[in-house]
């Protein structure tokens, strides 16, 4: 599609953010996040920069990063790592996309140990190794991101592992797949946010003793809550066994095994979650 002019793309996105609002409203749900986004999309029509979110715009340029490390987006609008839950708050390490052994990945493990915290407590400081790679490119620059890629991939290559495409050395920059485990993974991790604010609303039909048939009818995904939450942990259990596996230098077949297994159980859980919402 042609890109609209500066200010013209208001028009069609204030009806697409005033019906998205209309829909969350009949449905009993929070809007306050539409009119943020109502906000910052009106600032980005007119921002020749463009990108980030209102406090990427609103703040000095060489504070962009913090600023997106605190909104968890980057300057295209994408998650930069996975958020723990605030009621079960987990350590920074354990959140990271790819638990591969990795400098970032140790670092965060070393920081998180270091402000207080452990295996299962979050430190006081415990950022995820996805939140340090994206600090440490935007310190770096492009170049410095190739060669974090390069030098993950020359680990791969040298133990004989495979490389996902997205990460590969200027090849990961223009070849990309909403089939490949990091998408699939991605969006398990936004299926499992939904369910939880699904969890929420019909927990708080239950407590204010009203019922959740209408809820439930309206949104048909709703029902799969619990199952979310079921293979939140066994997940995170897989997790942990990897990186165990990992540092005992096991065999990259046991490992791989793990990974393959992680992907069909997010995949199958996505693909139901699709399916519940065609049927409304």
């Amino acid at each position: 599609m042609l890109p609209m002019p500066f200010g013209f793309n208001i028009f069609p996105n204030i009806g697409r953010l005033m019906v998205e609002g209309l829909i969350k409203t009949s449905k009993g749900k929070d809007t306050s996040d539409k009119l943020y986004d109502g906000i910052t999309m009106l600032a980005n029509s007119f921002n020749p920069l463009g990108g980030g979110g209102l406090w990427q715009m609103v703040t000095p340029t060489a504070l962009d990063p913090l600023a997106a490390l605190a909104e968890n987006r980057d300057s295209f609008g994408r998650p930069i790592s996975r958020e723990s839950r605030g009621t079960s708050p987990k350590p920074g390490y354990t959140l990271s996309r790819d638990p591969s052994p990795s400098i970032s990945q140790y670092l965060s493990e070393f920081i998180n140990d270091i402000s207080f915290g452990n295996k299962d407590k979050r430190g006081w400081v415990s950022p995820t190794a996805d939140q340090l790679e994206y600090l440490g490119g935007q310190i770096t620059g492009g170049v410095g991101r190739e060669i974090m890629r390069g030098g993950k991939f020359a680990m791969n290559l040298a133990e004989d592992k495979e490389t996902p495409e997205s990460q590969v050395p200027i090849k990961g920059k223009i070849v990309g797949s909403i089939t490949s485990p990091q998408a699939i993974s991605q969006r398990f991790y936004n299926n499992v946010k939904t369910m939880s604010e699904h969890e929420d609303a019909i927990k708080g039909r239950i407590t204010r003793r009203e019922s959740t048939s209408q809820y439930l009818r309206e949104n048909p995904e709703a029902s799969l809550w619990r199952r979310a939450n079921t293979l939140e942990n066994d997940i995170s259990k897989l997790n942990s066994r990897r990186r165990d596996l990992v540092k005992k230098e096991a065999l990259y077949a046991e490992i791989k095994k793990i990974d393959d297994q992680k992907t069909r159980m997010m995949k199958q859980f996505n693909d139901d979650v699709k399916k519940r919402e065609a049927a409304r």
